[in-house]
């Protein structure tokens, strides 16, 4: 137990070995302004642990409105940043050796102890609910441990609470169902786009079918006239030219189909002014489109090819709304018949794929390419000729049987088989 000069003694120094004990136990010390005597066994000690109360409460720097020792809930807004609090414990024999401890459950792990300070502050309180608890000790050391309690609510932000969080989940549920909505909608659209894409593919191709055996015929009676009259073999032949939009799926998949119709249409143009009045220009699929040229020499082919090729590439596509794009095409030839010697060597329809095949040649080569098969001087058996110039052409070329003009220059930049992940990409 520690006294001072407020409990009676006459200095806070005393005079070394000045101190006598007498006979019934009273006990002296001598100092520096006299001496104290006292009877250890007559000292009282406070035994009673002292209340602790508040003595201000403010928040924001402003004092709450009440007494503050009848406080019970403190409540705070969401704009409120300073929680100040005041206390006393209620023992006055030695005010200044008090000691207290408090904690803000919720905040504050453990108890914060303090030693001659009498205030605890708190600055931007979360939203919640705390409870501010006080303990305080009197001058002997005797603690209150029942101390005080008192409830502090922060409220939320209106941004935070937790009606907004329920208007926040209505309109995320909302905008889920409508973003499903035009979701499904779009879906609906592109299967509605694609059956009417097919059915237009169908219906020009039976058109083209109809068409094609009319040329076909034609042109077998013509090759069979050759030795009746002046006829040039090289302008009886029909050429089937495939034309695909290179990269045209990333058009589709970043502007929409809108864009993607706006090119294929101006591409429909372009090719009408690259060809002549008595070509015929066929969608045939999605972004392919098949041109049949009749009475078309050799260099005449290479020259359409080319400027189908050159024309794409300089063409700014408008895709509405002020924006534009620019692509490029590939193309691939080949001529019906294929073998004038053999004329049933492979159909009209063999033919096309024949082109088809040489247009994917153009695209793994690295597109904005033609690339166009003829016959060559070595003969082949009319059993497995398809199958082979499909998917032994390099082989073909090597013997003889096939022969390549392209816009690239030399063979070796032909790539003959793709990788599986570029067959049929735009």
């Amino acid at each position: 137990m520690n006294y001072g000069v407020s409990d009676g003694l006459q200095s806070g120094e005393f005079n070394l070995g000045a101190s006598y004990q007498s006979t019934s136990g009273e006990l002296f010390f001598g100092g520096i302004n006299g001496f104290n005597a006292f009877t250890p066994d007559r000292l009282r000690h406070a035994s009673q642990a002292p209340p602790v109360v508040l003595t201000a409460v403010n928040v924001g720097h402003h004092p709450v409105a009440g007494p503050a020792d009848q406080t019970q809930r403190i409540r705070l807004g969401f704009r409120d940043k300073v929680l100040g609090l005041e206390f006393a414990a209620l023992d006055y024999t030695a005010p200044d050796r008090n000691r207290f401890s408090y904690k803000l459950e919720g905040f504050d792990p453990d108890w914060v102890p303090l030693s001659g300070r009498r205030a605890a502050t708190y600055t931007n309180l979360n939203a919640g609910h705390y409870t501010f608890r006080l303990r305080g000790a009197n001058s002997d050391g005797r603690w209150n441990d029942q101390g005080l309690a008192v409830a502090v609510d922060v409220a939320a932000p209106p941004w935070a609470t937790p009606w907004a969080f329920t208007g926040y989940s209505v309109f995320l549920v909302g905008a889920m169902l409508g973003m499903a909505r035009i979701q499904q909608r779009k879906f609906d659209r592109e299967a509605e786009y694609a059956r009417v894409l097919e059915f237009r593919v169908q219906e020009r191709t039976r058109e083209l079918s109809e068409r094609q055996r009319e040329l076909e015929k034609a042109n077998h009676r013509r090759y069979n006239r050759l030795a009746d009259g002046p006829i040039t073999p090289d302008l009886l032949d029909l050429a089937f030219v495939m034309i695909d939009l290179d990269h045209f799926k990333t058009i589709n998949d970043s502007a929409g189909h809108a864009a993607g119709d706006a090119v294929l249409r101006q591409l429909r143009d372009l090719l009408k002014a690259a060809s002549r009045s008595s070509d015929i220009i066929v969608r045939w699929g999605g972004d392919e489109f098949l041109l049949v040229a009749r009475d078309l020499s050799g260099d005449g082919l290479v020259e359409l090819a080319e400027r189908i090729r050159s024309r794409v590439a300089s063409h700014v596509f408008e895709i509405g709304e002020g924006r534009v794009v620019r692509t490029t095409c590939s193309v691939g030839f080949a001529c019906y018949p294929f073998f004038r010697e053999q004329l049933d060597a492979l159909s009209w329809e063999q033919v096309i794929s024949v082109a088809d095949r040489a247009l994917y040649v153009a695209k793994a080569s690295g597109r904005n390419a033609w690339v166009g098969f003829h016959p060559g001087l070595t003969a082949l058996p009319i059993q497995g000729l398809f199958s082979a110039i499909c998917h032994g052409t390099q082989q073909l070329v090597r013997e003889g049987t096939l022969r390549v003009t392209s816009s690239l220059t030399g063979l070796r930049n032909l790539v003959w088989e793709p990788p599986a992940e570029q067959e049929k990409v735009g």
